[in-house]
């Protein structure tokens, strides 16, 4: 509504106020030395190109001839997510203004851009929770796991590694008699939502349906805002909303698949996948990596330990002036590019010549691409080849 005003110039600015005879001034509050027109307040003035910039946007024109032309400009050349974010930031400068004009609470341009995401992300969130009203199939808020009577069940579930920076997923698929057919997981670099994780483990099922060939299949998912979205015929613009789009890409390419939500009790299986997607290895050279970076720079309000460089720079040698302080991720992987190098080096021996005829017939080791289904020895020696010359 505010934009709306704004672009009709009917906006309660001092400029309109003058007209209407409100007012003598028309100076802008937040320069203080142009009139304060609905585009100089939100695009032309100082403060508010700052916002702008701070906020990664690089606007279609900075002197245009009014507000509307302006929208219209970046409209044509941005897509609903960004479109978005240029609203919410229009109504947070709009917003500051007010502030500082009713209430003298002057505000930085970090707070005002920091303002609108979060006014955003809630406005998205709220959303995407009224979706979970929408009616609910048959079979759904199982309470516990059933056998498929037809076809393959895949049961999908995801996880947040809040301290390492990470989330996963993990899914489970098993046949009519309750058997086996396979498990996969993965992890991602990244802190995400909750419900963009869920998202992204649903896709990745669906990815294993597409590229498997399955007539008939049920996937089913303990977050009942991912199944309700990707149900609904609404689309959200946001990242959670791309994922979704992407799924129901995905879902109307496949024949005979059905998306069910469940009750965490029935998806205890994916649940536990989804909670081990990130290796014990790698969860463990990340704590004693953290049990190291907090001696040194651990500490309180009264009590500061020593700060002598960032950790890096402290695990480099002492030839290059540094501590010389173990780095466990490459403590950890060095043994195994100790074994990617007798490989290279001692192409007679034995597992050597079998290594090199089942994964690497007509290259060298330091060339072979990594297998998607090879053995968990065979992906630890190109684990370690990354340290030994090759790129992974």
């Amino acid at each position: 509504m505010t934009l709306w005003r704004a672009a009709s110039n009917c906006l309660a600015t001092k400029s309109n106020l003058c007209i209407k005879k409100v007012l003598n001034d028309n100076n802008c509050p937040l320069c203080g030395v142009f009139a304060e027109t609905e585009l100089h307040l939100l695009v032309s003035c100082q403060f508010a190109w700052a916002c702008w910039e701070f906020s990664g946007f690089i606007a279609a024109d900075s002197n245009p001839v009014s507000l509307l032309s302006w929208l219209s400009s970046n409209a044509a050349r941005m897509d609903d997510e960004k479109l978005s974010r240029v609203v919410m930031l229009c109504w947070a400068i709009w917003s500051a203004r007010n502030d500082l004009l009713w209430k003298n609470r002057a505000r930085s341009v970090k707070s005002v851009v920091d303002f609108a995401q979060s006014s955003l992300h809630q406005f998205l969130k709220a959303r995407a929770k009224q979706l979970t009203s929408a009616p609910r199939k048959p079979g759904d808020a199982s309470e516990i796991w059933t056998k498929p009577t037809v076809g393959i069940k895949l049961n999908v579930d995801a996880a947040l590694f809040v301290q390492e920076l990470k989330h996963g997923y993990g899914c489970v698929i098993r046949n009519t008699d309750g058997d086996l057919v396979s498990v996969f997981a993965g992890a991602k670099q990244g802190k995400v939502s909750p419900e963009i994780a869920e998202a992204m483990g649903i896709r990745e099922a669906l990815s294993w349906l597409k590229n498997h060939n399955f007539s008939h299949a049920t996937v089913e998912s303990d977050s009942l805002v991912c199944v309700a979205a990707i149900r609904s015929n609404e689309k959200l613009n946001s990242g959670f909303g791309f994922i979704v789009e992407e799924c129901k890409l995905i879902l109307r390419s496949l024949l005979n698949v059905t998306l069910c939500f469940v009750n965490r009790s029935a998806n205890r299986a994916a649940h536990y996948i989804a909670r081990h997607s990130l290796s014990l290895a790698e969860r463990i050279v990340i704590e004693i990596y953290g049990m190291c970076a907090r001696f040194w720079w651990g500490g309180d309000n009264d009590f500061r330990k020593m700060h002598l460089g960032t950790w890096p720079h402290l695990c480099w040698h002492k030839s290059n002036g540094r501590m010389g302080f173990r780095n466990m991720f490459l403590f950890n992987q060095f043994p195994f590019a100790k074994q990617a190098g007798r490989l290279y080096d001692s192409l007679d021996s034995l597992v050597a010549c079998v290594m090199k005829g089942f994964y690497y017939p007509h290259s060298s080791i330091v060339n072979v691409l990594e297998i998607k289904r090879a053995s968990f020895l065979w992906k630890s020696v190109l684990y370690g080849a990354v340290i030994y010359g090759r790129k992974g």
